[in-house]
């Protein structure tokens, strides 16, 4: 994503969160029903500052990484997310994985592995540019997973907490 998207796209998630709280409010004061003590009274609206730092930070991480690497290795590591979020919520929601989950993800960091280690070693005499840092951008899109997993898991666990 080129950052201008990317200011865009929050931008646009900010203008949701302000539509959001004007139509909480209106009803709140239009309701003829015993009103709570505030608007916000099911769950403290600061929950969601971790799950969007993390967000941007991880889509600053895979912008930066996506400079660096190939655009098809990028979108490949990215499979990696389901890795690194079926771990966070072992460890983390005490989610039991079956047989079955665990073969998937052997295969998926299989597959991530081989693609970002083709990428690194291979050294294609193709007429195309060649990324600046793919070792470097590879690893920065690997960490971005990792922070969007760690972003997931939190979101539910949030979810599952509080009555939002």
């Amino acid at each position: 994503m080129h950052p201008l998207q990317t200011v865009g796209m929050f931008g646009g998630e900010i203008l949701c969160l302000i539509a959001f709280q004007i139509v909480k409010i209106g009803r709140y004061l239009s309701s003829d029903l015993e009103k709570p003590k505030s608007p916000d009274e099911g769950f403290p609206p600061t929950i969601f500052a971790l799950p969007a730092f993390l967000d941007l930070l991880g889509s600053s991480l895979m912008n930066i990484g996506l400079t660096m690497t190939h655009a098809s290795v990028y979108q490949m590591l990215r499979g990696s997310v389901v890795v690194f979020t079926g771990i966070l919520s072992i460890l983390f929601l005490g989610r039991r994985l079956g047989a079955h989950h665990w073969a998937g993800m052997v295969l998926v960091m299989a597959g991530a592995f081989i693609v970002g280690l083709s990428s690194v070693l291979g050294h294609a005499e193709g007429s195309g540019m060649q990324p600046s840092n793919p070792f470097l951008g590879n690893l920065l899109v690997v960490l971005a997973q990792v922070i969007v997993a760690l972003q997931m898991v939190a979101e539910e666990r949030f979810l599952k907490s509080y009555k939002i």
